[in-house]
């Protein structure tokens, strides 16, 4: 993939300083002829210039996904537990082991779903308003239009076209 000529400014505000960037990813799934089973996964990203300020929201909004993430994760796993409490064999009681898989289960769940939520709410309300990337016709856009418009100005004699892979 040829490199994007990004402007100097930064991708949300427009501001002229951009210490920080942000990435993001895409990806094509293409099948092998030969090989039913085989599947090439590409994956591309971008780096996105970003300002300080528009940073530090980004990755504040990002640490409260997580949150939500977590919360959800919890309750799920309270859910879990409650459901278990009601069995027979768990009324006889627990010794020590029984006690630690138990919370090493509930760890294991409150992480999987507090990562999954976070992730999904990163890709819709982060990830996506930002900018996409299509990589099977090698066209990045952007949730602000102006810098759409500067980024469209310095790209516009590149050639865009891909192979069927998308590369």
């Amino acid at each position: 993939m040829r490199e994007p000529r990004l402007p100097e400014c930064c991708s949300r505000c427009l501001a002229k300083e951009t210490p920080k960037s942000w990435r993001i990813t895409s990806q094509t799934k293409n099948r092998f002829k030969d090989e039913e089973n085989v599947e090439l996964i590409t994956t591309y990203w971008v780096r996105l210039p970003l300002c300080a300020a528009c940073h530090r929201h980004l990755t504040t909004v990002w640490y409260m996904f997580w949150v939500v993430g977590l919360m959800a994760g919890i309750v799920v796993c309270g859910l879990g537990l409650q459901y278990l409490s009601d069995l027979d064999s768990v009324k006889k009681g627990l010794d020590a082991l029984d006690i630690g898989l138990v919370i090493a289960g509930s760890i294991v769940v409150i992480g999987i779903v507090g990562a999954g939520i976070a992730y999904g709410l990163h890709l819709v309300f982060l990830d996506c308003p930002l900018a996409n990337y299509d990589p099977l016709t090698g066209r990045l856009s952007f949730g602000n239009k102006q810098y759409q418009q500067l980024y469209d100005q310095a790209n516009q004699f590149a050639s865009t076209s891909r192979s069927r892979l998308g590369i």
